[in-house]
């Protein structure tokens, strides 16, 4: 700081490489009537995007983050490219061969897993199946007396 201000932008480290001083290059940039570049808030936003990779499930979702996104049918089984904010991750851009596919959303299905069909697959002793028989035989003989 004590360099800053017993040079305010006359002598910078910067003149070396530029040839001229930061002041100068300003006032001949407005005077060539250069004007500056102002980029929108969404295109400053996408600059700063994360980038990760994920394949396309068969149900066309894809998972990140403890998320499953709804993703575009025709990228089933493709490696696909996500940019996102990660502190906002309700949703991600999709991008396959550079090209961009949409904006996925979290899936508000939670499709079943392996894990799901093996907890279901448990065995019933032979008491649970002689219960399970006398319910449905009772329901039966109460839908159709007469048989």
């Amino acid at each position: 700081l004590l360099w800053w201000d017993s040079h305010p932008l006359e002598c910078t480290p910067c003149q070396d490489a530029l040839g001229i001083t930061p002041v100068k290059r300003w006032n001949s940039s407005l005077q060539s009537g250069s004007k500056l570049n102002f980029f929108s808030p969404v295109q400053i936003d996408e600059a700063f995007l994360h980038y990760d990779e994920r394949t396309v499930t068969q149900y066309g979702t894809v998972s990140f983050e403890g998320n499953s996104y709804e993703v575009d049918g025709s990228l089933v089984n493709k490696r696909v490219g996500l940019r996102y904010n990660p502190f906002h991750l309700d949703s991600i851009h999709i991008y396959y061969q550079d090209k961009y596919y949409g904006l996925a959303r979290i899936s508000p299905v939670v499709l079943p897993t392996s894990d799901y069909y093996s907890e279901c697959k448990r065995q019933l002793s032979l008491c649970e199946i002689t219960v399970l028989f006398c319910f449905l035989f009772k329901i039966l003989f109460s839908l159709y007396p007469n048989y």
